[in-house]
């Protein structure tokens, strides 16, 4: 399971997504919100946000600049710009949009924590409604390992790491893991020689 999404809602923060062409109209639904917005000069770029303070009678929310079009990346720049805690997106989405959404907040949290730990924990988000949780587990889970490996430096990842690596994936999926040699040194196999034919 992917550590960065919960199911727990009792404390969680909204999320509300807006993009540069869709802010006018949000104000003009809440207009109490226009001067605290333009004093901090929230403009729903995309990959920014703002906090609103409690206001008549509505709770600590946050306004998260979105692009157009955006799925995947919408939101994740947020788990390591927000502060530690956990928030939940306060739109409709239908199960793709719901799904890319845990998927890029839960690819945002990637940290290389071979040699030193991460400087901070990454906000939680609950889980959108629809999402496909089985998918966003499989997939987080295949991105970090692959990033994994391309940032360890050479000198801890050869063969040997590389065979390694791919026997825990085959375990994880259920398969048998094969009896193998490390194919280091002397013990690398050599090609063998082309013989010519006469003619």
């Amino acid at each position: 399971m992917s550590s960065c999404l919960t199911s727990d809602s009792s404390s969680a923060v909204p999320i509300t997504p807006v993009t540069k062409d869709s802010l006018p109209q949000w104000l003009e639904r809440h207009p109490g919100r226009r001067e605290w917005l333009n004093l901090i000069g929230f403009k729903a770029e995309p990959n920014s946000f703002a906090f609103l303070p409690p206001s008549d009678g509505d709770r600590t929310r946050v306004l998260a600049g979105v692009g157009e079009g955006e799925s995947i990346w919408a939101f994740a720049g947020l788990p390591t710009s927000l502060p530690e805690g956990v928030y939940a997106i306060d739109t409709a989405l239908d199960d793709a949009q719901a799904t890319a959404a845990a998927l890029g907040w839960s690819l945002g949290t990637y940290a290389f924590t071979r040699y030193k730990s991460a400087k901070r924990a990454p906000a939680s988000l609950v889980w959108p409604t629809r999402s496909d949780h089985a998918e966003v587990d499989r997939i987080t889970k295949g991105v970090f390992l692959a990033r994994d490996l391309i940032n360890t430096p050479t000198e801890d990842m050869g063969p040997d790491q590389l065979i390694d690596a791919g026997a825990a994936i085959a375990r994880d999926a259920g398969a048998s893991d094969p009896a193998h040699r490390p194919i280091s040194g002397h013990a690398r196999p050599r090609p063998r020689a082309r013989r010519r034919r006469r003619l």
